[in-house]
């Protein structure tokens, strides 16, 4: 199992507000260590210990959408979930408040983590390197008055 599915799976667990995960990562290279540490910028990364905080959420809802896709311009490969492929990727939406920053928030997370695929870069006319872009979210125009009538949910 790679370490990423391994995050991916003890995230999905979390049901306190902050949670330790502790990866055994001193077999990992310093190039994907610094890459975990790109890669995840809110999460505290050393050699042994991911320390992530997670908000409760206040509300959430979710939203199926037609397709999550995440390119990994380093990597050359796109990190891909769509309904064409009979995977269900789908939205959890969740408003949480900030202690720290006095406010509430709201997060997006790209859910169904199984039902996803990697995919190689090899379609760019511009070398993904100069991409501006590192993904998107497809949805028709049921899902997106499905998220507008979410998001005025999540406000109230």
């Amino acid at each position: 199992m790679k370490l990423l599915d391994k995050m991916l799976i003890q995230l999905r667990e979390v049901k306190t507000t902050e949670k330790l995960i502790d990866i055994k990562t001193s077999q990992m290279s310093n190039r994907r260590h610094n890459e975990l540490k790109q890669a995840f910028p809110h999460v505290f990364i050393s050699k042994n210990l991911y320390h992530i905080k997670v908000e409760k959420p206040i509300k959430r809802g979710f939203i199926d959408v037609k397709a999550i896709r995440v390119y990994i311009a380093e990597l050359m490969q796109e990190v891909n979930s769509t309904i064409e492929r009979g995977e269900k990727p789908y939205l959890l939406i969740k408003k949480a408040y900030s202690p720290k920053r006095g406010v509430n928030e709201f997060e997006v997370v790209f859910m169904g983590a199984k039902q996803k695929h990697i995919e190689e870069l090899s379609y760019f006319t511009t070398h993904p390197s100069e991409w501006k872009s590192w993904g998107e979210i497809v949805l028709s125009t049921e899902q997106i008055e499905d998220l507008i009538k979410l998001l005025k949910d999540l406000l109230d």
